[in-house]
């Protein structure tokens, strides 16, 4: 058994396709859903609100070769991961760009505020010296990145980068609640066909970590989906169907549902989309699909 790779909840982006007109959910919750679609000559993003009376939805271009987004009632994240660069090649056969040009080679971070009274409105933060983002968060005044170089980097919603935390594990994915970033990585090898994980919270107001312990996960399976309910519970999947939430005053992970003993025949199919206190919301894909049809919306 192999550690698992890392992961954004509720994406499934197409990265080897280059079919036309093909969909990839970048992010589907109770906040609404971003789409990643290939055209001819461009590549959109496509935005759409659970709530139109929240925000219109809207269609941007995408111009950084977007692989990962989220969002939630403050503002649209997205980062592409760029490319690997090569290290053989002089430094003078580059073209010469200006530095507000995108170059596609690079990995950017890129935050637009739903809020159109915001002054500094959208940004975008361009990784350097071959840095790739892997993973994004965000919580009402923060947005969060993990990188190849195992750093994580926490700006405000202005663009102003606030920390960079040194990761000495690789991290698995990212997930945010208001202040609260929560980071679930390995541990270690799987042991006895057991993923080592292992979560810890960053109050990102102050970045002092409220809660560094082990992460649940069913043997023989994978971590899934990650998320913070509606009420900031933090609460986890694995590929088994077992969800788990964590008891901030007890500091335990309680064990709330068994997906597969209550529906063996399609809790592979399950897709989650938010918490609401006891209350799951999910999405019951076709058969064999990975991600919900974009008529479901």
């Amino acid at each position: 058994m192999l550690p698992q790779e890392s992961f954004i909840t509720n994406s499934r982006f197409k990265e080897q396709s280059n079919a036309l007109n093909e969909v990839s959910v970048l992010h589907w919750s109770n906040v609404g859903t971003i789409e990643h679609r290939r055209h001819q000559n461009y590549n959109s993003i496509d935005v759409n609100f659970a709530d139109t009376g929240f925000h219109r939805n809207f269609v941007t271009r995408d111009d950084y070769k977007i692989s990962m987004a989220t969002m939630n009632f403050t503002g649209l994240v997205m980062a592409s991961k760029g490319e690997d660069e090569d290290l053989d090649k002089y430094e003078e056969d580059e073209d010469i760009q200006d530095k507000d040009d995108v170059n596609t080679k690079s990995s950017y971070l890129y935050f637009r505020p739903f809020d159109s009274h915001k002054h500094n409105g959208e940004w975008h933060y361009k990784m350097q010296d071959g840095e790739h983002i892997e993973s994004v968060a965000q919580g009402s005044q923060w947005v969060a990145c993990s990188t190849d170089n195992n750093y994580i980097r926490v700006f405000s919603t202005e663009g102003v980068q606030k920390t960079v935390i040194s990761q000495s594990q690789l991290v698995v994915t990212m997930a945010g609640y208001e202040n609260l970033l929560a980071v679930v990585y390995h541990a270690g090898l799987p042991i006895f066909d057991q993923q080592q994980l292992r979560c810890k919270i960053i109050d990102c107001s102050n970045f002092r970590t409220v809660f560094d312990g082990q992460c649940p996960c069913s043997r023989n399976s994978q971590l899934t989906w990650v998320g913070f309910s509606e009420a900031g519970m933090l609460t986890t999947m694995d590929s088994f169907g077992v969800i788990s939430s964590l008891n901030f005053q007890s500091q335990q992970w309680i064990p709330l549902l068994d997906l597969k003993s209550k529906f063996p025949q399609s809790y592979k199919n399950i897709w989650v989309v938010s918490f609401d206190g006891p209350k799951l919301y999910f999405i019951e894909l076709p058969k064999g699909a990975e991600q919900p049809p974009t008529h479901m919306r």
